[in-house]
């Protein structure tokens, strides 16, 4: 299926030929390159991209290999949003799961009993204290439900069928603990990380290889957090936020790779992550799907600016004005809130999880 193909080509004898640069297009599908056989291209196997050359003298035929472009379906999320009052404002975590994570945690520490125990303290530590999000929990949940680690229907939620069924926490004690468990674990210091700071020059190539790994179809777990924290051991918990990349699309208009996100704090919503393309990969942008905001330029003290934001779709627009106090901060961080508006300004660090529990790919500014 699909539209937009290239003309056929023609080929003179032992003259190479650059393979047409037009790539077909095909509603709900990226299009990953060409195969040479039809079999191939169900198996995904691709033998040329566009703009390859071909240096051949038998006839070719090429086939389309095509892949998804949302791999986290609506019905793979979870409907309540990442709210108080959706988790009772609690960190409630059992006691059977409490102990399971603290097992986990001096068998990881088997060596060193006095880190395991610094790490323990920390969880029940998180444990008691206020509420002020669980999207780690939320986002880890919904990728290990989808890749068939925990089966969340079954195992905390029988009556429900899909992911995006299962009770509200506050309603459900098994549902909140299960994804506080994870929301937990962010202190356990088993996560192991590896990551690169925004002009380092591995920054550029770490965003490629967050573009090249969700156009295959990866999940990713991606995070962002304040400049300044302390990211190995997660201590301020309350500045940082995850979400799941379920999807891609290329934004030929704006020349971006945009990455579509489910972010737990707007769970009927689809969000972008929008990384520049041209071969630079420099620039990273997360706006939700009402649009961006112009951060105002900081100041050494609270400053009182306007914020206009204009949101287009087809031919309709809407304007719409808010009142924002930026206050100071250490380092000079600046964190904005307009509306289901969220914009990543060079103060924001940015890191993302590949696997849980597993290497975490950490991206900071």
């Amino acid at each position: 299926g699909g539209s937009n193909a290239p003309a056929d080509q023609t080929k003179e004898y032992d003259v190479n030929i650059q393979i047409s640069e037009q790539a077909p297009t095909r509603a709900g599908y990226n299009f990953m390159g060409w195969a040479v056989s039809a079999a191939a291209a169900a198996q995904g196997t691709v033998a040329y991209a566009p703009g390859d050359w071909y240096d051949g003298n038998a006839d070719l035929s090429l086939y389309a290999v095509w892949m998804a472009n949302r791999w986290l379906g609506e019905t793979e999320m979870f409907s309540f949003a990442n709210t108080a009052s959706a988790f009772g404002n609690s960190y409630a975590v059992s006691d059977a799961d409490f102990r399971k994570l603290t097992d986990y945690v001096y068998s990881g520490f088997a060596n060193d009993t006095a880190t395991a125990e610094n790490k323990v303290n920390a969880m029940q530590a998180l444990r008691g204290s206020d509420w002020l999000g669980s999207c780690y929990g939320m986002a880890a949940a919904a990728i290990l439900d989808k890749q068939g680690g925990i089966d969340f229907e079954q195992n905390f939620d029988r009556d429900a069928q899909t992911l995006y069924e299962v009770d509200r926490p506050v309603d459900n004690e098994q549902v909140r603990s299960a994804i506080n468990y994870y929301m937990l674990a962010q202190k356990s210091g088993l996560i192991q990380l590896k990551g690169a700071k925004n002009g380092d020059p591995t920054w550029n190539r770490i965003l490629q290889e967050l573009v090249n790994a969700t156009r295959r179809g990866d999940l990713i777990f991606f995070c962002y957090t304040f400049a300044g924290m302390d990211l190995s051991d997660w201590t301020d918990t309350d500045l940082g936020h995850a979400i799941v990349i379920r999807g891609y699309e290329w934004d030929a208009a704006n020349g971006s790779h945009n990455l579509i996100a489910y972010d737990n704090r707007y769970p009927d919503q689809e969000c972008i992550v929008r990384i520049d393309g041209g071969c630079t990969y420099g620039y990273l942008q997360y706006t939700d799907s009402n649009g961006a905001v112009n951060r105002p330029a900081a100041h050494s003290t609270a400053k009182t600016v306007t914020l206009t934001a204009t949101i287009s779709k087809g031919g309709q627009s809407t304007t719409k004005t808010f009142t924002v106090t930026v206050q100071p901060q250490e380092c000079n961080n600046i964190h904005i809130w307009g509306k289901h508006t969220h914009y990543a300004s060079n103060f924001w660090n940015w890191f993302l999880c590949i696997v849980c529990f597993g290497w975490i790919w950490m991206l900071w500014w």
